[in-house]
């Protein structure tokens, strides 16, 4: 299936992520990120890559847990600073229910990473492509900040709709390709570098509520400038998707030196 299709159908049903063009623009980045040794793992296969960043999407047709797996509602646990940086913690402070309804965003890229540890040990470059791109897309949407809430669109605060206004529609008119991304650089606690990530990108949820519902009350007011609050959260946006990059490609230089740094064959 070519990218033009997975984006096609990504479109014809709801989405609560970056969307098409985010995780593309992440996936692109993140391999400029890498050392020319890892990166040959992917040459001549980045359409394969930027598909397989879509797929955990396109997955929750056919898996109705997966959803949980794309979001982390750190409330459940007392706030962002003390979601437990291990699944195993996680399930033994909380009930069965609130775990799984909770979501397990943070568990799922640490059981993702080592899933492309073993692939990168397994040797095949089309096993590390599919291992990377499914990583690369739950670290992306780790750095959405309403991914890390349980007022994740709004409803709790009547601001229904704040999710997709934020994280697509900023960006629809948006760079098409990434600047000045830093150099991949290889975290030594992974664990504690993912936590580290879900807590700076939920500080960002009450400005960001809050610049929605300034826009919203000067539009109702017709107020000069009532844009303002909105369009300077999209300067967060593309900082987000550039650490989406950055990140993606931290753990993709982790894993291959956890791996032994092999070339590929």
């Amino acid at each position: 299936m070519r990218v033009e299709v997975c984006l096609l159908l990504l479109l014809n049903f709801p989405l609560l992520g970056w969307g098409p063009k985010g995780h593309r623009l992440a996936a692109e980045g993140s391999l400029r990120t890498l050392p020319p040794t890892l990166r040959a793992w992917f040459l001549e296969r980045e359409d394969e890559y930027t598909r397989a960043t879509l797929e955990p999407d396109l997955w929750k047709q056919r898996d109705p847990d997966e959803a949980e797996r794309h979001r982390i509602f750190c409330e459940a646990y007392g706030g962002a600073g003390r979601v437990p940086l291990q699944e195993a913690t996680a399930r033994a402070e909380v009930s069965p229910w609130t775990f799984a309804s909770s979501g397990q965003l943070p568990w799922v890229i640490a059981e993702r990473y080592q899933r492309l540890v073993q692939a990168f040990r397994a040797g095949g470059p089309e096993g590390v492509v599919a291992a990377s791109g499914w990583l690369g897309h739950y670290i992306a949407d780790g750095q959405v900040p309403l991914h890390t809430t349980r007022n994740r669109n709004g409803k709790l605060t009547a601001q229904k709709g704040v999710h997709q206004r934020w994280e697509m529609d900023l960006l629809g008119s948006g760079p098409e390709r990434l600047r000045d991304l830093r150099g991949a650089v290889a975290p030594g606690d992974v664990p504690k570098a993912i936590a580290g990530w879900i807590l700076d990108s939920h500080a960002l949820v009450e400005p960001l509520l809050k610049a929605d519902r300034a826009t919203r009350d000067a539009s109702v007011g017709g107020g000069k400038g009532a844009l303002t609050p909105w369009v300077d959260q999209k300067a967060v946006a593309l900082r987000q998707l550039q650490r989406s990059a950055e990140y993606t490609g931290d753990l993709l230089l982790a894993a291959w030196m956890e791996a032994g740094q092999p070339s590929r064959r």
